[in-house]
């Protein structure tokens, strides 16, 4: 082999490198998208989550909220009802039934009227 094609060898090897590093380069900046959309959608996956943490989050406020409003709402069920039987109510009672048996008393003991 003479020098001449031993160099033209080298150059078409030298330009079979140059395109293989370009398409390896090519590949290179292809993987790093990939990489970069791969990281973007896990971004966007955490960000969806969160949502369904504070959607989690609102709801139980909310039943917690309504757990409040219904021991609220018996309590003042059970107030009103301890209300209408008071002491008051029933002393009311007691004293209309001390009322009826005196006029019952009276009316069976009646003195004759000295006419």
């Amino acid at each position: 082999m003479e020098r001449k094609e031993i160099s033209e060898q080298i150059g078409e090897l030298n330009l079979k490198i140059f395109s293989a590093n370009k398409e390896l380069e090519e590949m290179e900046l292809n993987i790093r998208k990939k990489k970069i959309e791969i990281r973007r959608y896990k971004n966007e996956v955490t960000g969806l989550q969160l949502m369904l943490e504070e959607i989690d989050i609102e709801r139980w406020k909310e039943k917690r909220k309504e757990k409040k409003e219904i021991k609220r709402n018996n309590t003042v069920e059970k107030n009103l009802k301890e209300a209408t039987n008071s002491d008051y109510y029933s002393q009311e009672k007691k004293f209309n039934d001390t009322e009826n048996s005196y006029i019952d008393y009276v009316a069976r003991n009646v003195l004759p009227y000295n006419d």
